[in-house]
C-alpha cells in the first residue's frame, strides 16, 4: 500500500492543488458512482509532505476493497500522529438490512469475488452474487463486522459528525449508547439472558428523524422563517449538550456546493459529485483550529481550482 505522499497525490488527481502549513481538518464529500454503500469518514493525518491535514470523505458506495483502503490509511495516519474515522450512514444500514436496491451490478460482482467466486463465474450467476453479498453484509457477515467498528455519531474536538443530522432527542438517548447498539446489531451479538439478537435503535436509522436519514438540517430553502428557526434551535441545543460548536452532515446533495446554515453551526458537505446524482464539481470543507487559546476556528471551502474563505453574506438568503 502506498505511503502518505502517494495518498496525497491521489487527492491531487481528483482535483486539488493546495499546500498546508497549519494543522487543520479537511472535509470532503466524495460520491463515486461505482460504489454502493454510504460512507462518511474523517481522516486526520500528520507529517510527510503535508502537515496535520484531515479529510472527511463521504461516498455512496463502499465495497470491501474500499474499506480495506481506509483501514490502511488509518494505520498510516496513526503512525504520523493522526487517525482515520469512518461513520456509518443510511446506505450501510440498508445493506446490513439486506436492502440492496441501490447496489450497482459491478458492486454485486465485487462482493462475489470478495466471497471467493471467480469473476468469470460471477458475471453469469446473479443469484450467486446476491447470496454472496448477503453473506458479507447481513449482521454477523465479514463486511458487517467491519462496519460495526464505525460510529454512527462522532465528535472530534469541537466538531460533531453525523450522516444525516443530530437532534436533542439523539443526544438524550446517548451517543455512546447509540453507537454501541448499532455496532452490536451489525456484529449480530446475542442478547444477554434472552433469546434473539441485538437490533438497531430506532433513533439511529428508523425514520426520517433518525441520525442516518434526517434531512431537516440540510434544506437549502426553508418554507418559512419559523421552520428555519426551529431547525437551528434544535441543532444549537444538541451541540450545546455535547460541548460541540458545529455539526458536519452529508446525505442530502446541495445544489450550491459545500455550505453552512444556522450561523455556521451546520455544515453540509454533500455536493453530489457522482454522475448519478448531480455530477457536480468537488467541494471540500477545511477546518483550521484557533491559532491561540480562545481564538476563532476558521472554516474554509475549497473548490477544485481555488481555496476561498467561506462568506456567509455571499450566500443566497434562506
Amino acid at each position: 500500500m502506498a505511503r502518505l505522499p502517494t495518498v496525497w497525490q491521489y487527492f491531487k488527481q481528483i482535483g486539488w492543488q493546495s499546500h498546508y502549513r497549519d494543522s487543520c481538518t479537511l472535509l470532503l464529500h466524495l460520491k463515486v458512482a461505482s460504489w454502493d454503500v454510504g460512507l462518511q469518514c474523517c481522516l486526520l493525518v500528520a507529517g510527510s509532505n503535508w502537515c496535520d491535514c484531515g479529510c472527511c470523505i463521504q461516498t455512496v458506495v463502499v465495497p470491501a476493497g474500499i474499506l480495506r483502503l481506509l483501514r490502511d490509511l488509518d494505520k498510516q495516519a496513526r503512525k504520523e500522529g493522526g487517525a482515520v474515522y469512518m461513520l456509518n450512514g443510511n446506505h450501510e444500514s440498508l445493506n446490513v438490512c439486506g436492502d440492496f436496491r441501490y447496489v450497482t451490478p459491478g458492486a454485486f460482482i465485487e462482493a462475489a469475488m470478495e466471497f471467493g467466486i471467480p469473476r468469470e463465474v460471477a458475471v453469469r450467476n446473479w443469484e450467486g452474487c446476491i447470496q454472496a453479498r448477503a453473506a458479507l453484509f447481513l449482521p454477523g457477515g465479514l463486511v458487517a463486522r467491519d462496519l460495526s467498528r464505525n460510529p454512527t455519531v462522532l465528535v472530534v474536538n469541537d466538531t460533531a459528525f453525523a450522516h444525516g443530522g443530530l437532534l436533542p432527542v439523539h443526544v438524550n438517548y446517548g451517543l455512546e449508547r447509540m453507537n454501541a447498539e448499532v455496532a452490536a446489531w451489525m456484529r449480530r451479538d446475542k442478547l444477554p439472558d434472552e433469546d434473539g439478537y441485538a437490533t438497531p435503535p430506532f433513533l439511529a436509522m428508523g425514520d426520517g428523524n433518525s441520525v442516518m436519514w434526517n434531512r431537516q438540517l440540510s434544506r437549502e430553502h426553508y418554507a418559512n422563517p419559523i421552520d428555519r428557526f426551529h431547525a437551528c434551535n434544535m441543532v444549537q441545543q444538541a451541540l450545546a449538550r455535547i460541548g460541540a460548536k458545529r455539526l458536519v452532515v452529508g446525505h442530502t446533495p446541495q445544489m450550491r456546493g459545500v455550505n453552512c446554515e444556522c450561523d455556521g453551526k451546520v455544515w453540509r458537505v454533500d455536493v453530489g459529485m457522482s454522475a448519478g446524482v448531480l455530477n457536480a464539481p468537488a467541494g471540500v470543507l477545511e477546518i483550521h483550529p484557533a491559532v491561540e487559546e480562545g481564538g476563532e476556528v476558521v472554516c474554509k471551502v475549497l473548490g477544485e481550482d481555488l481555496l476561498t474563505t467561506y462568506d456567509e453574506d455571499s450566500m443566497v438568503e434562506l
